[in-house]
């Protein structure tokens, strides 16, 4: 009877060592979850519980009606209880590392993930950073109103030749060689949004469609400018002014119609009321790169008005590099 007392005894000792190692599980975790409180207190009752319950199962033997006598004494059972212990700790520590590690593992790859995700959209970042930079590294502007003013008439032909000296003189700084009295004043405004500042313009195309007429205007460098910002062109009957259908220089035609659009008097004509102009312009900058620009406006004549007014405009973009154009709306 005393090896069944002792098989009986070991039982009860292996289930109070799991059920042990079952409250050190529990008390890994909660100190997971945070809930430090809790794992102490379940750390103090295992402290007083186990060796209580050892003290039991060891030298009372409660768990029986009729206590049963076991062949070993109370130190050989605390001996290899010591040994016992020493193994399960062993394997419950090895244990513990190997499920950590696992952890960490998982930790590991999900950080590398992250970084993983974090470079590819820094990546992004860099080459929409590159995409801006490249835009902005060329001419940049944002395309305003204007107004249109026409000289022509010979009642006012003094008048109109010192107009014409002061507005040539503002652009260029000097007095022109030949001072007009009929003539076209253009004025736009811009506003530059690039990083390096503009230096230079070209017109490159003037249209001007009225009364289902369309006239196309070659203007000479000397007959435009850029002053503080503003698109600045003369354009006078001695410009290379060709109207489609026709044969030879419309000049004075065409000066003739603008002033009917700006005075809006019909003299027996009909469609004065209105026009288009389109200009195409080339910015370039200090450093050499260029951009251009078309440049629609939609003209109404004005009864009280001694002007005609570039309002709204119609912007785009024209990159040579692929050939594409790309519309800016009201060039804001």
């Amino acid at each position: 009877m005393s090896e069944i007392g002792t098989v009986i005894i070991c039982i009860m000792i292996v289930a109070a060592v799991i059920l042990f190692g079952v409250g050190l599980w529990q008390i890994f975790r909660l100190l997971q979850h945070g809930k430090g409180g809790w794992a102490l207190l379940l750390g103090i009752i295992l402290i007083i519980a186990f060796p209580f319950c050892l003290d039991q199962l060891i030298l009372h033997k409660w768990y029986i009606a009729i206590p049963i006598e076991s062949s070993r004494d109370a130190k050989e059972w605390m001996d290899f209880l010591g040994s016992y212990l020493g193994v399960v700790g062993t394997i419950i520590m090895g244990a513990l590392a190997y499920w950590q590690t696992g952890v960490n593992r998982k930790q590991d790859q999900e950080i590398e993930k992250q970084k993983e995700s974090i470079e590819i959209q820094n990546r992004e970042i860099r080459d929409l950073q590159a995409q801006v930079a490249a835009y902005q590294i060329k001419p940049a502007v944002s395309i305003k109103s204007g107004e249109v003013k026409v000289y022509a008439g010979d009642q006012k032909q003094n008048i109109n030749e010192m107009n014409y000296t002061s507005i040539y003189l503002s652009m260029h700084g000097i007095v022109p060689s030949d001072k007009r009295s009929d003539f076209v004043y253009i004025k736009i405004a811009f506003r530059e949004k690039g990083l390096v500042p503009i230096e230079q313009i070209h017109i490159k195309k003037i249209e001007w469609r009225i009364a289902a007429r369309l006239y196309g205007i070659n203007l000479k460098k000397e007959k435009y400018a850029e002053l503080n910002e503003e698109l600045q062109i003369l354009i006078d009957d001695g410009d290379v002014i060709k109207r489609a259908g026709r044969e030879g220089n419309c000049g004075t035609e065409f000066i003739d119609a603008m002033m009917t659009h700006q005075e809006n008097y019909t003299m027996g004509k009909s469609n004065f009321s209105q026009s288009q102009l389109t200009i195409e312009v080339e910015f370039m900058n200090q450093i050499g790169k260029t951009r251009d620009y078309r440049l629609n406006y939609f003209l109404q004549s004005n009864k009280e008005a001694e002007r005609l007014y570039l309002e709204h405009p119609n912007v785009t973009i024209i990159e040579k590099e692929d050939k594409n154009e790309t519309t800016d709306g009201q060039g804001n």
